[in-house]
Formats: structure tokens, sequence, C-alpha cells
């Protein structure tokens, strides 16, 4: 039994590494957002600049709701994948969800045009899109994939503590320190939940 405690808490906390580090990099970039944003980025956290117009003249099923008309603008200009759409003043507005390179895109079927937008890459909006990508209602297999291991993680995060806490018990030494740090860890995260 205290061979396989061990065993879970070295490998999942091996395996949470990469992730831990990924949230805590994005969390910091968040909970931070306007000193990374004004003094190491100098106001370019997230600038989304113009990177082409072209015309579109697509037909759609009618009454088709954005999200089908943008899939169908997606699969014919190239840039299939997952995404999300919604109506902005009778224009369908669809967002690429894309980590590195998101695209923002216009369709104007009066004009029968769509306008592209890139956002500038930058090392602390990849991780708050990384961050933000969750579920598995995407239609791709990477997606789905990726919430998965985020799934992993989770399950992770909850065997990490609890395999902790019975080691930690096995070592008499260490229970008067380990009892005041849970007990500081537990007021703290009770404190903010009745407080916020």
């Amino acid at each position: 039994m205290k061979k396989a405690v061990r065993s879970i808490h070295r490998y999942f906390g091996l395996f949470l590494l990469p992730w831990l580090i990924m949230y805590g990099t994005s969390g910091f970039f968040m909970n931070h957002r306007e000193y990374v944003n004004n003094t190491l980025l100098k106001g370019k956290f997230a600038v989304e600049v113009p990177e082409k117009t072209v015309p579109y003249d697509g037909t759609f099923p009618e009454d088709a709701p954005p999200r089908i008309i943008a899939e169908q603008i997606l699969d014919d200009l190239g840039y299939s994948g997952s995404f999300n759409a919604n109506i902005n003043g009778g224009r369908i507005v669809f967002n690429r969800i894309d980590p590195i390179v998101p695209r923002r895109f216009v369709y104007d079927p009066e004009e029968k045009t769509v306008s592209i937008f890139r956002r500038q890459l930058s090392i602390p909006a990849i991780f708050n899109g990384i961050h933000h990508r969750r579920g598995y209602q995407h239609e791709r297999f990477v997606d789905d994939a990726w919430a998965f291991s985020v799934d992993i993680s989770i399950l992770s995060l909850f065997l990490l503590p609890l395999t902790g806490v019975l080691m930690w018990r096995r070592f008499g030494g260490l229970r008067r320190n380990g009892l005041i740090l849970l007990g500081a860890g537990l007021a703290m995260f009770v404190m903010f939940v009745v407080l916020v």
C-alpha cells in the first residue's frame, strides 16, 4: 500500500508538471494583466491586425444559423477548425480558436466580403488561449484529446494532495508542520469562499 501511494504521488506529479507550469504561468498573466500589458508588453497583450479582406459569394441554406455560415466560410477559405460565431449588426462575426495564431472573421452579407483579423503573437496571449481551451463540444479529434488530457490533469490534482496527506501521516516528525500548513491552507480557502 505504501509503495503504491508513493508511486501514484510520484507519477501523477510528474504528469502534472507541464500542466501546472502552463496554468501557473497563464494564471500569473491573467492575475497581473495590467502590469504584464502595460509594463512588459507596452500595451501589446492581444493586438489585432487586419490580415486581408476577400470577396465571398457563397450560398447558404435558408435561415442558416451563424455557426453553419461560419463553418462553411472557414472550410471554403482553408481555416477549418474550432470556432465560435455570433451576429453583430447584421454581420456574422466568428473567431477561429487557435492558441498560437487566433483569427477573427467578419462576414458582411451585403458587401459579400470576409475580413480577416489576426492576433499578433505574444507569449501571454498564447498562454491565455491555451488556458481557456475547454470542453468536448468541438468536432476535431485533437480538441477532444486536449479535453481528455485536461480531465487526466483534474484527476491528478485530486490524487496528488490525497496521496500527499497519506504519506504525510506516516512521517511522525513532520506531522506538526504538515498540520499547520494544512490548517492554514484550509483556513485561507474557507475565508475566501466566505468573503467572495
